[in-house]
């Protein structure tokens, strides 16, 4: 597969997912190599820290004047506590509750636990159990916490929460939805503090982080999934991998599905797509948060502005000066037809439908993603010039390639000179009209067609050539309003007939990375003859020297010129393209 990725530049540092390196870090050995971290193994690291965060330390105890080393010390000091799904967490989001990473965390707990398999059975007892239930013809989610075996440590959770709230009549569980697990979380910290009584230092949470992802590294590359084995082989050692270790530190099961089959179509958009979109199921804001750096630090090609997080999240998107931030004019069409086709999992949205619905405000209870974002927190106010910029500026550089591409082609067999330049300089294609017919869109593509050409001149992009032939087939549906750009991007044999009379509509092939204007019957093509070898070439032509390539209407035996349209390349006459039915049979030349 042809993944061209964002490699990250050693900086005097081992070379890329040397394990051997990273664990003498981890294992702390004084050697010439331990100040030397692998620098990918670092970005991951210090991009999970920032987007994890680290917590819970203790609030400042009230009426005490707290000395500079009491604070320092406070304030980099943490506590267990419940995360927004029930899970005991400590330090910089790890889940006690899992055996590899308590495991890790055994060392480093303050005080050490005497009998550490004891305290992970114990733990994992106080894990809320997620379950989905109907209401009506609605499903939802409820957080249980079962009664635990010892019924001496069950009374006291359950005389803590009794307290301040209402008192439930079932003794042998707590049951609450999201919201209500929210609201008490605090109560069910201090419970879970008082109960697993340990501490973990920021310096210590640090290390654990290194250690957790050189673990992790070591189980992604020992999956048995080809598919997998082909991301990881694939993707670390780049800003690329960096996003996706976040993805798997955090939750394992998400580098599933839907990002091994976007891989397997080496489809980066998809990818993209999959992180910032469709893993956050629940519209978490905080996870949104999280997905959306990721996703930018993925990015949508490998120009795209990435930046280094060293030290802390604003940091992220700023800082990589070797990016242009342009996308190829290949990418660029692909990305169109995939923002277009159909998202399976959303009946009948497309991937671009669903990705304005979740930047709704429809998605998020009344806001926006940045919006709520900023108003959460004001440390968030930086990465709103990046990483939580809406789609329309993160699409942009899409939109600015194909206009480029669109100006040059408008330019090349335009003999009209002067309205040539005023052509281009007033041609502007906005995100909203690039369409893409596609087989899922062509029962209601017409009427969009003729609701946005009313408004001004439309590009559509066809990607198979069942396409063209729906096009044809409705063509006498489309309103002759302004005019309408028809890029083909799948095939060099075309049959135009039944087109020729819609002079509202221009036609383009895409070639060697450029989009090429097709000549037609409006186009001014001289008779003339022309030879290459032992070749010989007759008939309606022009020969574009830019491009090197010839457009020819042949002369038949009859005298009549052909309906077809050749496209020859001008330096070996070799047979680029045929452009079937462009013109009446014997049309003359206008």
């Amino acid at each position: 597969m042809n993944w061209n990725v964002k490699k990250i530049e050693e900086k005097n540092t081992p070379k890329f997912l040397s394990f051997e390196v990273i664990k003498r870090v981890i294992d702390n050995k004084e050697d010439k190599e331990t100040k030397k971290e692998n620098e990918f193994s670092y970005q991951a690291r210090m991009f999970i820290k920032d987007f994890e965060g680290f917590s819970k330390t203790k609030d400042k105890p009230k009426n005490h004047q707290e000395e500079p080393q009491e604070k320092q010390k406070r304030e980099n000091t943490a506590y267990a506590y419940y995360d927004s799904e029930g899970i005991p967490t400590i330090g910089y989001g790890f889940n006690l509750t899992d055996f590899s990473v308590f495991e890790i965390l055994k060392d480093y707990l303050h005080p050490k636990p005497n009998n550490w398999g004891k305290e992970l059975g114990q733990i994992q007892a106080l894990k809320f159990e997620k379950k989905e239930i109907k209401v009506g013809e609605k499903k939802k989610n409820i957080y249980v916490l079962n009664k635990i075996s010892n019924n001496e440590k069950w009374e006291k959770i359950t005389q803590e929460f009794h307290k301040n709230h209402q008192k439930k009549d079932n003794q042998e569980s707590l049951c609450f939805d999201k919201a209500e697990l929210g609201k008490n979380i605090e109560t069910f910290d201090s419970i879970l503090q008082s109960l697993f009584p340990y501490t973990l230092s920021r310096d210590l949470s640090e290390k654990s982080i290194a250690t957790l992802l050189y673990k992790k590294i070591k189980t992604i590359t020992n999956a048995n999934e080809a598919t997998r084995e082909g991301i990881v082989k694939t993707f670390l050692g780049s800003s690329e991998g960096v996003a996706l270790l976040s993805l798997y530190y955090n939750n394992p099961t998400i580098i599933g599905r839907g990002l091994r089959e976007a891989y397997e179509e080496n489809n980066r958009f998809k990818m993209w797509f999959e992180i910032r979109y469709n893993s956050n199921k629940g519209k978490d804001i905080g996870i949104a948060k999280r997905r959306f750096a990721e996703s930018n630090v993925f990015g949508l090609f490998k120009n795209t502005k990435r930046g280094e997080g060293y030290k802390n999240t604003a940091k992220w998107g700023f800082a990589d000066k070797e990016n242009t931030n342009t996308a190829g004019l290949k990418e660029t069409i692909r990305f169109f037809i995939s923002l277009h086709s159909k998202f399976e999992k959303e009946g009948k949205k497309s991937y671009f439908e669903y990705v304005k619905y979740y930047e709704s405000e429809k998605s998020f209870g009344g806001t926006t993603i940045p919006k709520k974002l900023a108003d959460e927190d004001e440390r968030n106010k930086p990465n709103l010039k990046h990483h939580f910029r809406p789609h329309t500026e993160v699409f942009s550089p899409f939109v600015k390639t194909f206009n480029e591409a669109m100006k040059e082609a408008i330019g090349q067999t335009n003999q009209e000179a002067n309205n040539s330049n005023n052509q281009q300089q007033e041609l502007k294609f906005t995100l909203e009209n690039i369409l893409v017919i596609t087989k899922d869109n062509c029962t209601s593509i017409i009427e969009t067609i003729n609701e946005k050409s009313a408004k001004g001149e439309l590009a559509i992009i066809l990607e198979k050539g069942y396409d063209l032939g729906f096009l044809k087939y409705q063509n006498q549906k489309i309103e002759k309003n302004n005019p309408l750009h028809i890029i083909l991007s799948f095939d060099n044999h075309i049959d135009c007939s039944g087109f020729i009379n819609s002079n509202n509509m221009t036609f383009y092939i895409l070639k060697d990375d450029k989009i090429i204007k097709l000549c037609g019957s409006k186009n001014p093509l001289k008779s003339q003859e022309i030879s290459f070898q032992d070749t010989t070439l007759k008939g309606l032509m022009q020969i574009n020297k830019d491009e090197g390539i010839i457009y020819c209407f042949k002369e038949q035996a009859n005298g009549k010129f052909s309906p077809n349209l050749s496209i020859y390349c001008k330096d070996t006459f070799e047979l680029i393209a045929t452009i079937y039915n462009l013109r009446s049979e014997g049309e003359n030349n206008a």
